[in-house]
């Protein structure tokens, strides 16, 4: 499994259309970003981790391309951020569909009330997804910090 593959391919070994809403998010980060999804320097930095963090900060719209256009609208890039966040989401049923994130974009929809307070380290929960699989034999089990994080994250779908 690549740094840049879902986590539950490495347990199913399956793809999906939940897989490939992850695989837009990161491919929306990246562009956005300007960044690679793993960075390998001297420690490595996932994308997604490195924006919760700066959004944390209250410097979201900083994570965007330095390369990028001087006025690009920061709304429009804060949504793109938030989205691929939520489309590179650990658990596959916190991810949007694919209809809802074209729904998303459009502003047809407004993008469900996210805070990087609802965002554990992505890190954190790869790993807790993953220990709880191993647990249960492939069968995936959600803790309560896990499922609080989902309903957060899913705005009443």
């Amino acid at each position: 499994m690549d740094d840049e593959s879902p986590p539950e391919i490495g347990h199913t070994g399956k793809a999906t259309p939940s897989t490939d809403v992850f695989a837009f998010g990161a491919f929306l980060l990246e562009v956005a970003c300007g960044r690679r999804p793993v960075e390998h320097g001297g420690s490595l930095v996932a994308l997604v981790d490195w924006v919760v963090e700066q959004w944390s900060e209250g410097l979201l719209v900083h994570a965007a391309d330095t390369r990028m256009p001087a006025g690009f609208d920061p709304d429009e890039v804060s949504l793109v951020l938030k989205l691929g966040l939520l489309c590179s989401h650990p658990f596959p049923n916190a991810r949007p569909t694919m209809r809802q994130v074209t729904q998303y974009l459009d502003g047809d929809v407004a993008l469900p009330d996210l805070s990087p307070a609802t965002y554990l380290s992505f890190a954190s929960l790869e790993r807790m997804y993953s220990r709880d699989l191993k647990q249960h034999n492939g069968t995936s089990c959600v803790s309560s910090v896990g499922t609080a994080v989902i309903s957060d994250l899913s705005g009443g779908r």
